[in-house]
């Protein structure tokens, strides 16, 4: 395993760091208004950092999960946030979408010119695929859709919502382009990630025609299961990105703060303490790397994913936690990113799947290959 990545990821890392910097005036208006930064996404397609995995034949980089590491951990760095649905989305029509499909939709949201939400959660229903209640009833031509969808990123602004819901074979994903009659949108006001507006929404009797199925009816598991190890490996790469922000944020302000004679550095406590951050922020880094070099190569990664999406996010939150004591009382203080940081990494945290969630993952996996290795 190599540990070092090439002089062509090196630039790309260069390259969106430079472009988030340019962005980053824009954060306190985007955040205000809980909006989509489509300026953002738009700049991100046109140098195709919105479909890193889609290959050139859709216009996408035809790059891997590394290159997605490195945009979204970048972005989040400097307070941004990448097209992570839009991606997870990218990767269902790959994993099982027909070539009419693919040549439809991947070459739109790889430039830029749309984004694509993931509906799955319920009301009442998290990770329970057994409990959803939304429904797809077969009829002539086509399928109708009726239910409800809570805490949708980008629902509302989507080109395409990839929704999950119970057919008369299981679970199935449906297609549903923006301005399809029959849906009801109540946008939520997250405390943060606000970037990234949720929503909830209602299906009326939503009719769809038959080739808006992704894949065939009752194989919804087999493309979930398909995607979302490369979902949370992107969300491990924003929480990582949050805490190295916050971080370097916090020992920038912290190397020029006096307190009495000496600098907020100088103190033995706040040392380790920047010592153990960075350790873990590491440690959190290369679990991430290696369920990304794991994708990359095809091979079966869903505990190393878990693992890596779990201690990123509680990295992230105590990282974010923990710069308050570096920065004092100007971590109060609204103009100071350090708050935002801080609301990130919270909702950050149920992004993929919560901890208890990811922990329970594990402990299957580890329990249930008794005397086998742990990855």
């Amino acid at each position: 395993m190599n540990f070092e990545i090439t002089a062509e990821q090196r630039e790309l890392r260069r390259e969106v760091a430079e472009l988030a910097r340019r962005f980053q005036p824009r954060i306190d208006e985007w955040e205000a208004k809980s909006i989509a930064p489509r300026e953002l996404f738009e700049e991100l397609g046109r140098r195709r950092w919105m479909g890193p995995i889609v290959p050139p034949q859709y216009d996408g980089m035809g790059k891997g999960a590394m290159e997605y590491c490195i945009i979204s951990e970048e972005l989040a760095r400097f307070g941004l946030f990448g097209p992570q649905p839009t991606i997870q989305a990218e990767k269902h029509l790959l994993a099982s979408g027909s070539e009419e499909q693919k040549q439809s939709y991947l070459p739109m949201l790889a430039r830029g010119e749309g984004i694509a939400a993931i509906a799955i959660s319920e009301p009442m229903v998290g990770s329970s695929f057994e409990l959803m209640e939304t429904t797809a009833l077969k009829r002539e031509g086509g399928y109708v859709l009726n239910g409800r969808k809570s805490h949708i990123n980008f629902a509302a602004d989507a080109a395409i919502i990839l929704l999950y819901a119970k057919s008369e074979r299981g679970l199935s994903i449906f297609i549903v382009e923006r301005g399809t009659p029959g849906i009801r949108f109540e946008k939520g006001d997250p405390i943060g990630q606000r970037m990234q507006p949720i929503y909830d929404f209602t299906l009326e009797d939503v009719r769809i025609p038959q080739n808006q199925l992704l894949g065939e009816e009752g194989d919804g598991m087999s493309t979930f299961f398909a995607s979302f190890n490369l979902s949370r490996i992107g969300n491990a790469s924003c929480l990582i990105g949050l805490a190295r922000g916050a971080l370097e944020e916090a020992i920038d302000y912290a190397k020029q703060r006096r307190v009495g004679g000496n600098l907020v550095t100088d103190f033995q406590g706040i040392r380790w303490m920047v010592a153990e951050l960075v350790t873990r922020i590491e440690a959190a880094t290369l679990l991430r790397d290696k369920a990304a070099w794991l994708e990359d190569r095809g091979v079966e990664h869903a505990l190393e994913t878990a693992m890596a999406r779990y201690y990123a996010a509680e990295v992230a939150e105590e990282a974010c936690s923990q710069v308050f004591s570096l920065v004092g009382g100007w971590g109060c203080r609204r103009e100071r990113p350090f708050e935002r940081f801080w609301r990130d990494a919270k909702v950050g945290k149920l992004a993929g799947g919560s901890s208890e969630v990811l922990k329970n993952l594990i402990a299957r996996r580890v329990l249930g290959k008794e005397g086998a290795p742990l990855s």
